[in-house]
């Protein structure tokens, strides 16, 4: 296994003579030679290859994903990346091999090895991470044997930018759009109500009605989101340790839908839709089956999907009249790495007053990579990447902000600290403060996520400038 981690390694970006006389196939902003012969699969943001040998108990999976907007870091796109497509489903040990290297077109490639075990069955994975500073997109290989390396370099040395027929202005295209709307709303609301709230928040807007039928309305332990007879519950983030999970025999899907789940319904049938999956880490995390609701009496077809982040799970679920309607309607729920289903959280969405902005809103992370010598696995030093900002609206329409940031290597960092003080203005949806950058006036995207207890405050410049903020007083 030692070696083949080596040899992928340094094979995915170094062996970059393209194959010929053999067709291309276009996903996203990418056209690429796909391995023969492999099983294809594809879901709303992402298509994988997988060989299985089942004599030999070998396989190996390729799972290319849908490009995003960079953050305009390759440090910080990777590890993003790495925490969101890899550490949830494989819980790999620490790196064995980091890299950074040029790709093709002005794209810089960063690559990061780890293993991981199976039944105790010593497995890789493998995460690419492309960006231009504008997009990033990234692509994962897994996989317990050496005998599919050459498929896998291929793979990777046949990506090109834009497809076969467009080419590069296809490619341009889609980085205009995307650099002029970082984050664009997938979720329009036509209408917003100040109705009486579904419960006491303190907010002035408990309600989003959306142009495509469905309705969302905050309630104490989760946001209902209605069309017809058709409900979707988004339940606030839930306590999550992997130590309950790891060993024990006990699978986190199962736990949740009988604790949290269960509880809500009269379930008579529990069942699982994992399409003949049989690596237990690659079965998605869904759960189905039948029950009564216990507020309605109604009978119900009943799904569940699990997202899990470092120390909290969130539980999506969909209560339909029939399963007809509810596969009509979610055709991809359970989705291995990418679930319509799932995505219904983004009906978590709710306008904003100016007296609701009053007060002062703050958010901060940090990450650290750890260096090792590739040759002689000596600690090399370790870089951080971190920052802050704080928002204070105060009363009068008067604001400031300050953003604080250090990057580089531990022990000679650099910081920057930037502040804006200025008048603000607020509609339903936006947020327009003056004297930001160069003194510029800047329209900010804006609305409240409702959590647990409260609200997070979502600003977006669409420049870059992406928070989500939560209310320290």
């Amino acid at each position: 296994m030692k070696n083949m981690l080596i040899l992928i390694f340094f094979g995915v970006i170094l062996s970059a003579t393209p194959a010929k006389a053999q067709s291309f196939e276009n996903f996203d902003i990418l056209s690429y030679i796909p391995p023969h012969s492999w099983v294809r699969e594809t879901g709303n943001s992402f298509i994988s290859y997988t060989k299985i040998d089942m004599p030999a108990n070998q396989y190996s999976r390729i799972l290319l994903y849908a490009s995003q907007c960079s953050s305009g870091n390759l440090e910080q796109d990777f590890r993003v990346e790495w925490d969101e497509l890899v550490l949830p489903h494989y819980h790999p040990g620490d790196f064995t091999q980091q890299s950074v290297s040029p790709f093709k077109e002005g794209w810089i490639a960063k690559i990061g090895v780890a293993p991981f075990k199976y039944s105790d069955q010593n497995q890789a994975v493998i995460l690419v991470t492309l960006s231009n500073n504008l997009i990033k997109l990234s692509y994962v290989f897994i996989s317990n044997t050496t005998v599919h390396q050459k498929e896998f370099e291929d793979f990777g040395s046949s990506l090109a930018f834009g497809n076969s027929q467009s080419g590069s202005n296809q490619v341009n295209q889609v980085q205009n759009e995307k650099s002029s709307n970082i984050n664009p709303p997938t979720a329009q609301v036509n209408q917003q109500t100040n109705s009486t709230p579904a419960r006491n928040t303190g907010f002035t807007f408990t309600t989003s009605n959306f142009d495509d039928g469905w309705s969302s309305t905050i309630q104490n332990d989760w946001v209902l989101v209605e069309k017809n007879n058709a409900r979707v519950y988004l339940f606030y983030a839930i306590p999550y340790n992997s130590d309950n999970f790891t060993g024990t025999g006990v699978m986190d899907r199962d736990y949740y839908w009988d604790n949290y789940v269960a509880p809500q319904f009269k379930i008579t049938v529990k069942q699982y839709n994992d399409e003949g999956e049989f690596v237990s880490s690659l079965k998605p995390k869904y759960v189905e089956g039948r029950g009564t609701d216990l507020q309605t009496g109604e009978t119900r077809f009943i799904a569940m999907t699990l997202s899990v982040s470092p120390n909290s799970a969130q539980i999506t679920v969909a209560s339909f009249p029939d399963e007809v309607k509810f596969r009509q309607a979610f055709p991809n729920a359970n989705g291995k790495f990418s679930s319509d289903l799932t995505e219904m959280s983004r009906y978590n969405k709710f306008a904003i007053e100016s007296n609701d902005l009053l007060g002062t809103w703050q958010n901060g992370g940090s990450q650290m990579t750890q260096w090792y010598d590739a040759v002689t696995g000596a600690y090399a030093g370790a870089t951080l990447a971190a920052s802050s900002a704080t928002f204070s609206f105060n009363s009068g329409g008067i604001y400031s902000s300050i953003h604080n940031g250090a990057t580089g290597a531990v022990g000679a960092m650099n910081t920057f600290q930037q502040e804006y003080k200025g008048s603000f203005s607020v509609t339903n949806w936006s947020v327009t403060a003056t004297n930001r950058y160069q003194s510029k006036t800047e329209n900010f995207d804006a609305h409240f996520q409702a959590v647990k207890g409260g609200r997070l405050l979502y600003l977006n410049d669409n420049k870059g400038g992406n928070y989500l903020l939560v209310k320290t007083k």
